[in-house]
């Protein structure tokens, strides 16, 4: 019975521009939400390389934003995936099911936000290793950047080439994206 609520209360695929309108809603709360809690996490001096107890390494570099934006990104994108919509969508009428309208289970719905995030995370890899990219002498591009935005291009292209718009991360979880 709920499946039939479900497949009666959602409707057409939902179009690029929309679909980005809704990530870029989600990333600016994701930002403002992180940035206060890094301020908090500043002025408390509880960050342990700002306040001397671990060295800048690109390992400690790359735990600690791993655990201060990383983690809370997916688990954002997670509990949001999981409940059918995250506020940027819920915002502009978008839903996330599976392919038969029903909501995705939470392993769906953690592997769509994980695939979500891979460009997300090989930057940090790029640019933390082997030594944070600051640190180089003289400071310079790393050309392994040019692989996050070959992975961003990607993840833009492939919804424009198959009808139901997926992208990676949805043909990992099976969902697609709905317009209500």
């Amino acid at each position: 019975m709920n499946t039939i609520s479900l497949t009666e209360k959602t409707g057409n695929i939902a179009g690029m521009p929309r679909r980005l309108s809704a990530y870029m809603v989600d990333y600016l709360l994701m930002l403002i939400t992180l940035a206060a809690i890094h301020a908090g996490i500043y002025f408390s001096g509880l960050n342990p390389i700002l306040n001397g107890a671990l060295s800048v390494t690109g390992l400690n570099m790359h735990l600690w934003v791993f655990f201060s934006a990383t983690l809370p990104i997916l688990l954002y994108f997670w509990l949001f995936f999981h409940r059918g919509e995250t506020p940027g969508m819920r915002l502009l009428g978008l839903q996330v099911r599976k392919r038969d309208r029903t909501m995705l289970s939470a392993w769906q719905a953690l592997g769509r936000a994980v695939v979500l995030l891979i460009p997300f995370e090989i930057n940090h890899v790029i640019w933390f290793y082997p030594q944070p990219a600051w640190l180089d002498k003289p400071p310079d591009f790393r050309m392994a950047g040019l692989i996050v935005y070959a992975l961003l291009a990607i993840y833009l292209v492939v919804p424009l080439l198959n009808t139901k718009r997926q992208s990676v991360h949805d043909f990992v979880a099976g969902s697609i994206v709905v317009r209500v």
